[in-house]
């Protein structure tokens, strides 16, 4: 799957944290024009977010003035990131496309799709409040979701848990034989973006993964079933999504948070219009709410993350990203080394 070398968006810390600074916000009111003129009915959303979040948004939506102006019916479907793709490919390969939105951990899958003809040309007015290293050169897609990987460990197994400022800190002993868990990046954009992250760091590398394989971590799908076991204390320690540490934390489940010092991975989860969606006009409008400070708003207050949009604060209780070691996979290292990444993974953790 090659990707034109104009059509590669290399993602850059300091333009991801400052860069949308000087964007104009674009008003809320503006987006109900549009809706005004968008065809009511239903919308779908191919979508990586887990349900229980995906059922709020679209609550959140149908409840806004744009979504009682457009008439539109929003509904998600979620699965994870590379399944999602296949599933799309084979939609569009068959000729019977039955989504208009789509949303994946993988920014390069958003690439090869562009590639192939697959999303629609429009460029939102929004996009103007998004750094360059988060959307498309041509504007066909922008980050609609970012999530960090950090650390969670149960208190009650790991009580001196937030002593504990590095990653290579828990590389312990006492943890082996399935007491870490972990995402397979086989299956999870994100956790690929977190694996090359850390396999490219000085003081990390191929010998922090080497050394995590030997423990006999314990691997699953995705994050949900990630934090429930953490928080049984099935697993001790969690590679786990900071929405999923944060909220769990909040109301009272006995993990906690630990942002590693050396390298944090920043997932930007691009979305996009399909060039075929069955009804385009309104995947407009829910684009363009996704994407304006009141949708972003919202999906930080249901999905406890962030936002790409500087105009959209962390929630209490977290750090600001500048006050972290951001790191974000570059498209074209995504799509230049993950097939060697996932090759590597498999032999290394023996799946």
């Amino acid at each position: 799957m090659s990707i034109p070398e104009n059509a590669l968006n290399g993602l850059n810390r300091r333009n991801f944290l400052v860069g949308a600074g000087a964007a104009a916000t674009v008003s809320t009111f503006s987006i109900t024009g549009r809706a005004r003129a968008a065809t009511a009915g239903k919308v779908v959303f191919y979508s990586t977010m887990p349900t229980r979040y995906a059922d709020d948004m679209v609550k959140a939506f149908q409840a806004s003035d744009v979504g009682k102006e457009s008439g539109v019916e929003l509904e998600f479907y979620f699965a994870n990131g590379y399944v999602l793709y296949e599933r799309a490919v084979a939609e569009y390969t068959a000729g019977r496309v039955s989504h208009d939105l789509i949303m994946l951990t993988d920014p390069s899958l958003l690439v090869a799709l562009k590639q192939d003809n697959r999303l629609m040309d429009y460029q939102s007015p929004e996009l103007q409040a998004y750094s360059a290293d988060q959307r498309d050169p041509d504007g066909l897609w922008c980050n609609g979701r970012t999530i960090l990987t950090i650390y969670g460990y149960n208190t009650r197994l790991v009580p001196d848990g937030a002593s504990k400022t590095k990653w290579a800190e828990f590389l312990d002993p006492r943890f082996d034989d399935g007491l870490i868990g972990i995402t397979n990046p086989l299956e999870s954009g994100g956790a690929m973006q977190n694996y090359i992250n850390l396999r490219n760091h000085p003081d990390l590398g191929r010998k922090f993964w080497e050394e995590l394989a030997a423990m006999k971590p314990t691997i699953v799908g995705g994050p949900s079933p990630l934090t429930k076991m953490n928080i049984s204390g099935q697993t001790a320690l969690a590679l786990n999504n900071d929405y999923n540490v944060y909220e769990q934390n909040k109301e009272g489940a006995p993990v906690a948070a630990v942002y590693p010092t050396e390298v944090i991975t920043a997932s930007i989860t691009p979305m996009a219009i399909v060039r075929e969606a069955r009804n385009p006009e309104g995947a407009k409008v829910v684009f363009d709410w996704w994407l304006s400070q009141e949708g972003q708003t919202v999906l930080r207050d249901v999905n406890s993350i962030y936002s790409g949009r500087t105009d959209v604060p962390p929630l209490p209780g977290t750090p600001e990203l500048k006050d972290l070691n951001i790191a974000i996979t570059t498209i074209d290292e995504l799509e230049g080394t993950r097939d060697e990444m996932q090759k590597e993974f498999k032999e290394l953790f023996n799946v």
